[in-house]
């Protein structure tokens, strides 16, 4: 964290966190009985990730956020999701900064149409506010329940 660029982590501030206010504050200005604002999370808004604390942090606020409105917008019949896939074959991890020597394993890299199916599946129960997507991820968010946050910090780090 401390050495990396300040204006870098700022601009994923305004990306993550003040970007998804504003147009979620759009969105529900018009939003009518039976529309739905889907709010992308990730499974590092449940469990913190050493190196990429300011990612993990933002991507918190967006499912916090994203499960208040929820609540407030279930009397108006507006559905709102807070999407927490885990890693997904896109461009992003090179797009961050990563490489080819620091890509997550493939087995737990789920692909673009798999999360999507899933967040079109919640989308369809409309039950829920949080939408975890992949059974790995379910399974490691569990895990984390029953294990001190110290070792859930650690075990992150080494991921």
């Amino acid at each position: 964290f401390h050495e990396a660029s300040l204006e870098r982590m700022k601009e994923m501030m305004r990306l993550n966190v003040d970007a998804v206010v504003t147009l979620s504050h759009a969105f529900l200005q018009g939003a009518k009985d039976g529309d739905a604002l889907i709010n992308v999370g990730s499974v590092l808004s449940i469990v913190p990730f050493p190196s990429g604390a300011i990612y993990g942090a933002t991507k918190a606020f967006v499912l916090s956020f994203s499960e208040a409105l929820w609540q407030e917008q279930k009397a108006r019949g507006v559905y709102v999701m807070g999407l927490c896939p885990g890693v997904t074959a896109t461009g992003f991890h090179i797009g961050a900064g990563g490489d080819a020597t620091t890509r997550p394993p493939e087995g737990i890299t789920q692909t673009p149409e798999q999360v999507v199916d899933v967040a079109l599946d919640a989308l369809v129960k409309r039950q829920k506010p949080t939408v975890i997507s992949g059974w790995r991820n379910k399974v490691m968010l569990l895990g984390s329940r029953f294990v001190s946050r110290k070792f859930v910090v650690r075990f992150m780090d080494r991921m």
